[in-house]
């Protein structure tokens, strides 16, 4: 039995604005720095296991089309962030990976659609966007990068897979 997964036409919504301005290459990219447990062994082998909750902190670097809606609109955020952080409302995203798995028993092709989604709240701007100046042709210059960090990435919704 063969099996393939197709993955394409991803979603990543920022509050309810759906981004569809990406640049090149991992222009949406949300990972998880922290482990979920950590553990220590102790005398004799004895264990001690603890949860760590930093391990729900999630990452979302966006690669986002200079100059485009999309940079206005997360501009225009950042902005809010930085002019008056403690008013600055949290926000809520959403990353939602397409996918189709497809197996292939007896020489008969089954199909099933997915979706594999990251429901996020909490999220704020963890810096401000670079600027490449470059005279050689450097395509990076024509990118914003965008990097936010979401404080309820699994709490609430956690990632769902369905059909």
């Amino acid at each position: 039995m063969a099996a393939v997964t197709l993955s394409g036409t991803d979603t990543i919504i920022i509050n309810t604005y759906t981004l569809v301005n990406l640049a090149d290459g991992n222009c949406g990219n949300l990972t998880f720095p922290n482990k979920i447990a950590n553990a220590k062994i102790g005398k004799d082998g004895n264990a001690l296991i603890a949860q760590n909750q930093t391990g729900k902190l999630a990452e979302l670097e966006l690669r986002i089309l200079r100059g485009s809606p999309d940079d206005v609109f997360l501009n225009g955020l950042l902005n809010a962030q930085v002019t008056s952080f403690v008013a600055f409302p949290l926000l809520i995203g959403q990353v939602v990976k397409h996918l189709s798995s497809n197996s292939i028993v007896g020489g008969i092709s089954t199909n099933q659609s997915i979706s594999d989604a990251y429901s996020l709240s909490g999220g704020y701007f963890s810096s401000l966007v670079p600027v490449i100046v470059n005279p050689e042709g450097d395509t990076g210059q024509a990118v914003s990068v965008y990097k936010l960090e979401w404080v309820s990435a699994l709490v609430t919704v956690p990632r769902t897979i369905s059909s």
